[in-house]
């Protein structure tokens, strides 16, 4: 990275300092810099492995049995009225402690049952692997997550580092399958409301190959092999569930097949970017609860506005996760290529 877009990026510290993103809370700027030199190729697959929002696992745990299991434990207890408890998990091991101490067991018949169904599904998931498999395709799989942030490091500050961050938010699977060269489909699961949350622009999505009628037979013969298929999601902390409702798609890479199917079900939406003074859906604030209207905070707001644009080419807006609890990225280009901007995720 060259001296002008360090230079840069010093500002762009300086001039957010003290200054918020709010969404469901309050969150520091950090900058987000990704140095072809250092970084590689910038694509969205490394995009969110490098930020850690996609970790490759093995084959054998693409369905996540036990985090599901564990899950579900920590978040639903059956209580002695024949009831169902359900909250976070701090609040849910508290409540186990003081049975413990009474001396009173809480049934966990309906947590078997749960197991049970999720072993099942986890099988027919090994079972169409296993098919993929004697296909000659190359099947590979990854779960996808995103930390709660800002972290609170005491004395009333936060940190907005997701190497910092302990507490998942949302997590969901996902699988890969290369059929053969430039062929690639993925498979992973999505809401009811993904359409309301998935509002990216359309040319922020890489083509699909559904028109292409080798890549369409492929496509119906996996889809006709995977209808036992599901896949468990993690939404709002705790909160564990199977879903049977799939997305697929297919394209001519891995990265485009996993960003057509992470845009598709909402955990990407990317949009144009002019600035934070011309976008109505972005909300900031000074630190010190000054007010949203206030002249200082519109004046640092051009700064800004004015400093980004002068070092970048092609601003976007990325929100990283499917519920309002999400993390922004503002980035471009400068002269070099090297992506560069600001997050609410200091990388």
């Amino acid at each position: 990275m060259n001296e002008e877009s360090t230079h840069f990026l010093q500002q762009l510290r300086a001039s957010v300092e003290g200054v918020l993103f709010s969404s469901a809370g309050d969150y520091p700027f950090g900058i987000f810099r990704w140095d072809l030199q250092e970084d590689s190729e910038f694509n969205i697959k490394n995009f969110l492995q490098r930020q850690g929002y996609l970790e490759m696992t093995s084959l054998s745990d693409a369905f996540g049995l036990d985090e599901y299991s564990d899950g579900y434990q920590r978040c639903g207890l059956l209580t002695q009225d024949g009831g169902v408890l359900y909250g976070s998990s701090d609040f849910l091991d508290e409540y186990l402690k003081d049975c413990q101490k009474q001396g009173v067991s809480v049934p966990f018949l309906h947590m078997n049952e749960k197991r049970e169904a999720a072993t099942q599904h986890s099988k027919d998931l090994l079972a169409f692997i296993n098919w993929l498999t004697l296909q000659g395709y190359k099947a590979s799989a990854y779960r996808i997550s995103k930390k709660e942030l800002p972290v609170y490091v005491g004395n009333g500050e936060c940190s907005v580092d997701h190497r910092a961050a302990s507490e998942t938010y949302e997590s969901s699977r996902l699988l890969t399958i290369e059929i053969e060269n430039e062929i690639w489909v993925a498979i992973s699961s999505y809401e009811d409301w993904a359409d309301y949350y998935n509002e990216t622009h359309e040319k922020y999505i890489f083509l699909g190959l559904q028109n292409d009628p080798q890549a369409h037979f492929f496509l119906k013969d996996i889809q006709g092999a995977a209808q036992k298929l599901a896949f468990i999601r993690r939404n709002f902390y705790d909160r564990y569930e199977i879903s049977n409702k799939l997305i697929f798609e297919i394209a001519n890479s891995q990265d485009a097949a996993i960003s057509r199917v992470l845009h598709g079900n909402g955990f990407i939406n990317t949009y144009d970017f002019d600035g934070f003074s011309l976008d109505e859906n972005v909300c900031m604030e000074l630190a010190g609860n000054i007010g949203p209207n206030n002249k200082l905070l519109r004046e640092r707001i051009t700064a800004i506005d004015e400093l980004l644009k002068s070092h970048l080419s092609n601003l976007r807006k990325v929100y990283i996760g499917t519920h309002s609890v999400y993390d922004a990225y503002f980035i471009g280009q400068d002269t070099e290529g090297n992506r560069l901007g600001l997050c609410t995720v200091d990388s």
